[in-house]
C-alpha cells in the first residue's frame, strides 16, 4: 500500500513484526516526558516499555488500523483503533499485568500514578463517536525522514471515508507541532 502523499510503502502490521515494532515504540517512547516521570530508572522504563508497547499493538492487531513501513518495523509504527473499541483503563492495566514477566517489579507508585494517568486520559477522550490513534513512534534513528506523517496521513486518509473525527494524545511538545502539520 501506499499513501497518497509520500512514497514511503506500507504493509499492515503482522504478528511476526510485533516484537520489532514494540522496540521501536519503546526507544521512540524513551525520552517522553511522561514515561521519565512514571519510570525515572533508565533500564526499567525500557523493560516496561515492550512490556506496554506489545500490549498497545496486540490490542490495534485486528483493527485493520495498525501499519509498518515495507522496510520493517524498525523505522516506525502506527496503531489505531474503531470506535468503539477503545479498551478501558482498567483493562488496559489488567491485560499488562497478566502479560507481566515473573520477577518484575510493580511499584506502588508506578501502579497508582499510571492508573491515575489512564483515566485522566479516558476522562479526556470524546464522548462521542471517533477513531483513536492509540500509538505513533518513529525510531529516533529515522525521525525527520517523514515517516511518521507518512503513517499518520495513511490512516487519517483510510479512516476519512467514516467522515468521523480522530482522537490522538501526545504529552511531547515537538509531537503537537509535527501533528497539526499533518492533520
Amino acid at each position: 500500500m501506499r499513501t497518497a502523499e509520500h512514497d514511503i510503502p506500507l504493509h499492515a502490521l503482522r504478528r511476526d513484526d510485533l516484537d520489532e515494532g514494540a522496540r521501536t515504540l519503546s526507544a521512540a517512547f524513551a525520552e517522553d516526558p511522561l514515561y521519565q516521570f512514571l519510570l525515572p530508572d533508565a533500564l526499567r522504563r525500557r523493560q516496561w516499555l515492550e512490556l506496554i508497547m506489545t500490549t498497545m499493538l496486540q490490542q490495534t492487531l485486528s483493527s485493520e488500523l495498525t501499519f509498518v513501513p515495507d522496510q520493517g518495523a524498525r523505522l516506525g509504527v502506527i496503531g489505531a483503533l474503531p470506535p468503539g473499541s477503545h479498551p478501558s483503563p482498567l483493562k488496559k492495566v489488567g491485560v499488562m499485568l497478566r502479560k507481566m514477566p515473573r520477577g518484575f517489579l510493580l511499584s506502588w507508585r508506578l501502579f497508582r500514578s499510571g492508573l491515575g494517568f489512564l483515566r485522566a486520559i479516558e476522562k479526556a477522550r470524546p464522548k462521542w463517536p471517533h477513531y483513536y490513534i492509540q500509538i505513533i513512534g518513529v525510531h529516533p534513528k529515522h525521525k525527520g525522514a517523514g515517516i511518521g506523517g507518512n503513517l499518520l496521513r495513511h490512516v487519517l486518509t483510510l479512516v476519512d471515508e467514516a467522515q468521523l473525527p480522530v482522537y490522538l494524545e501526545t504529552s511531547n511538545e515537538v509531537n503537537r507541532y509535527r501533528l497539526k502539520t499533518v492533520a
